[in-house]
Parts: C-alpha cells; sequence; structure tokens
C-alpha cells in the first residue's frame, strides 16, 4: 500500500488483491519476450537472486509514451525542445534483479526480461495484483470495482 500512497492513492478507500502468483526460474541463456498483464492493476517481482549487475537478465519496462513529453508528438526526432540524450528519452528502462528487491509496476505497462547470461539460475516470484473499493463500502465509486465479496457470479458455477 505504501506504493499506491506514494502514487497519491488514498489507500482507505482501497483494498489490494493477490490475483495470482508465479515462480520464474530463468535457466542460462532464457530471456521472456514483450508482454503485459491485461487482467491487473499492478504487476510485481520479488528477486530472490541476482547481484544488481543485470548479467542474469535484468527486467526492461517499456513505457507507453516518454514520461517527459508533456504534448504527444513533441518528442526527439520531430525538432522539439526535448534533449534526444536525456535518459527520460530512452525506449525503456532496464531494472537490473538484485536479490530482495521488490519491483511494483502498472500491469498494463509492456514488458520483457533480458536472456540471462549468467552462469547461476536466476530465480524470482512474480505476481499480479488487483485494485478495489474496500468490502465495507457498498457504494464505490463508478471508477473503482466493487470488492469481489459483492460480485454476483452469472450462469452454473460448476
Amino acid at each position: 500500500m505504501a506504493y499506491l500512497r506514494v502514487l497519491g492513492f488514498d489507500t482507505d478507500q482501497l483494498e489490494l488483491h493477490l490475483q495470482r502468483a508465479w515462480p520464474v526460474v530463468s535457466e542460462p541463456g532464457q530471456a521472456v519476450g514483450r508482454h503485459h498483464h491485461p487482467n491487473a492493476h499492478l504487476s510485481a517481482v520479488y528477486y530472490i537472486t541476482g547481484d544488481g549487475s543485470g548479467r542474469c537478465g535484468s527486467l526492461r519496462l517499456f513505457p507507453h509514451r516518454q514520461v517527459n513529453e508533456l504534448v504527444p508528438g513533441l518528442a526527439v526526432g520531430h525538432g522539439g525542445p526535448i534533449s534526444a540524450d536525456h535518459p527520460l528519452n530512452a525506449p525503456w528502462q532496464d531494472v537490473a534483479p538484485q536479490a530482495g528487491l521488490l519491483v511494483l509496476f502498472p500491469a498494463a505497462t509492456d514488458h520483457a526480461v533480458l536472456p540471462n547470461e549468467d552462469d547461476e539460475r536466476r530465480c524470482s516470484v512474480s505476481f499480479d495484483l488487483f485494485l478495489s473499493a474496500r468490502a465495507s463500502n457498498s457504494r464505490p465509486p463508478e471508477f473503482l470495482a466493487p470488492h469481489p465479496g459483492a460480485w454476483t457470479p452469472l450462469g452454473p458455477t460448476a
């Protein structure tokens, strides 16, 4: 919830649900292609191994657009006022695995994992999170999903 507070969310109105989790054991040479998680709000990875060098395969995050591009189309290559060599203009940001590091990011963000160029396996746990209104809120704002306990299944459940 601290991550959401830093982003400006009023966490008194929210519940955070673990939607799914899976272990990732990356053998030498293994990579994961570009993808995103359309059915979650947040995605995360917790690194069990990694020395911070990136040799074992960095997490590559692709921004929807350049974070310093205040107006779409004002970016580098169009004669605009943004410096081409500014780090925020990179087409991606890499995060090197380090044991104990937790990385949270919007689930809609395209991401990939670079090849593991180490001789050791890289181990991590990935998970997706879902935001909803608190169970006690019977009339959540329109933009916020009701608590899953208030959902009504349609059709047979067996």
